[in-house]
């Protein structure tokens, strides 16, 4: 959690201005009322000006959530001791001031910034009166049941609120539904922030005792900074990893270049009409790219031959899903994934392979990759034959629904076509341009 997001968009949409809008007046209307209440003391600049540096400097160095639209930072340890140790209105500025500094050294558009400023004071004023209703008052802090409750509430609603606000922000930006850039941003972050915001308590713990005894908890929070980067990198690298052998066997037959990516996009479409969560849809989309990875294992003679395959070389090279799973399952982070590879040739009617599969037992992200691999495939020249129009491609579909194809992902592929058209076709694609 960290509250810093890479919005997209360059022109805002109206709610995205008024939500910015909203946010920047709460902000300016907290940040008076906090001049109002505060008594300004040495004690006082001191711990402020500390904890700005602690936040500015955890927010320089933020990792990105594998969809690149937001962030997060190990500075919710620092907002979070500032709310148990401090009390109103010291909190308001240690998020106000340290966001800021942070925000001023990062390379970011200026609503980006902006959002992240407001959103950070918003959030820490409703925690800082959160805790303040539910903890003893005690300047001795986690004295009481009354203090673990109320830095567990504020630890719990940190993350809840943090994660609305920015993933809200995300879908007024992207048009995206708002439950999808939930899961995208915020369904693998919960350990990192259950991890930091209890380490935040811990440093205010030791600050209590004596501010430089706090030094103690740098090293675990930086700790569970470079673990989390360290997954998250991973997870980036397997997937670019697995892209790239997708792009390069596209490269091998220039009659197939960008056959994977297409159906990727065309699954991607009906997972989403589907209403499928955001990380299946991600997996199917993924799935998709890497689909045909097995065919690295099949003769090049099948690939380029001008007419229909034997028997004995179709028997070959329907080995292909097989291959392409072997291969995708050695990433462990991609297993979902490896099984739709595995089934996307197996038939609603059962007729298919590598297993004869039917019906539901097939799952239903390789029902979705037969349908828009099957599309892409009528749709696009091959040595063998010329490429179907659309109408036809989508007939055929039609007719194949109930024995080779799942009828619901038909339908529902029909239905995205209706709305937003099929995309361009291969043949019509510019070439690529060539450096001398």
């Amino acid at each position: 959690m960290g509250g810093e997001s890479s919005l997209k968009a360059k022109k805002l949409p109206i709610y995205l201005r008024i939500y910015l809008l909203g946010l920047a007046l709460a902000t300016a209307l907290i940040v008076l009322v906090s001049i109002r209440a505060l008594q300004l003391t040495i004690q006082h600049i001191f711990v402020v000006l500390v904890f700005t540096i602690f936040v500015a400097v955890a927010d320089f160095f933020p990792i990105v959530i594998r969809s690149g639209e937001s962030e997060i930072t190990t500075s919710v340890a620092f907002r979070i001791a500032s709310v148990i140790l401090f009390p109103f209105p010291l909190p308001i500025f240690v998020a106000l001031f340290g966001t800021s500094l942070g925000e001023v050294w990062l390379d970011r558009d200026w609503y980006k910034k902006l959002f992240n400023v407001t959103m950070v004071v918003v959030l820490y004023a409703i925690l800082v009166a959160a805790y303040a209703a539910i903890s003893d008052g005690d300047s001795i802090p986690l004295n009481s049941v009354a203090d673990v409750s109320a830095v567990l509430f504020i630890v719990l609603a940190g993350y809840i609120l943090n994660s609305i606000m920015v993933s809200l922000v995300v879908a007024l930006s992207t048009n995206d539904p708002f439950s999808h850039v939930w899961q995208r941003n915020y369904s693998d972050v919960s350990l990192h922030h259950l991890m930091s915001a209890p380490l935040g308590a811990a440093f205010a713990l030791l600050w209590n005792v004596n501010p430089l005894t706090s030094i103690l908890i740098v090293a675990p929070l930086f700790i569970v900074r470079n673990a989390f980067k360290f997954m998250t990198d991973l997870r980036r690298q397997t997937k670019e990893a697995l892209l790239a052998l997708a792009d390069a066997l596209d490269a091998r037959d220039r009659s197939t270049s960008q056959h994977s990516a297409r159906v990727s996009q065309y699954a991607r479409q009906i997972a989403l009409h589907l209403n499928l969560g955001a990380s299946e849809v991600e997996t199917i989309a993924t799935a998709a790219r890497l689909h045909d990875l097995g065919k690295i294992g099949v003769d090049n003679q099948y690939l380029y031959k001008p007419s229909s395959l034997s028997s004995s070389e179709e028997r070959d090279f329907r080995r292909h899903p097989t291959i392409g799973a072997e291969i995708t399952e050695r990433f462990p982070l991609f297993e979902q994934g490896s099984t739709l590879i595995h089934r996307h040739h197996e038939h609603y009617n059962g007729e298919g392979y590598p297993d004869g599969l039917a019906g539901e037992e097939i799952p239903l992200g390789a029902r979705i990759l037969a349908v828009a691999d099957a599309y892409d495939a009528m749709t696009s020249n091959r040595p063998y034959r010329e490429a179907m129009s659309s109408q036809q491609a989508l007939q055929t579909l039609v007719e194949k629904s109930g024995t080779q194809f799942d009828p619901r992902v038909v339908r529902a592929f029909q239905e995205t076509l209706d709305a937003q058209g099929p995309l361009p076709a291969p043949g019509k694609q510019s070439p690529p341009e060539v450096s001398s």
